[in-house]
């Protein structure tokens, strides 16, 4: 998995500051960087669950470049 996400292009949803928050959500693209991307391995605690913010996350990782 380690692997899997060093070359991955990878997602993380904080609660709080960056470099401080704690991570409360993820998500992972495999890609080749030119003509294909497979969104994988998506969660958000189920603490913080109910709020949009899967729903926010999957909105930034589909508008990234």
């Amino acid at each position: 998995m380690e692997r899997d996400i060093q070359c991955s292009l990878n997602f993380g949803l904080l609660d709080g500051e960056p470099g401080t928050g704690a991570q409360i959500g993820f998500s992972r693209v495999v890609t080749d960087d030119a003509t294909f991307a497979w969104l994988c391995d998506v969660f958000v605690l189920p603490s913080h669950r109910g709020r949009g913010l899967a729903r926010w996350m999957m909105e930034v990782v589909k508008g990234h470049p």
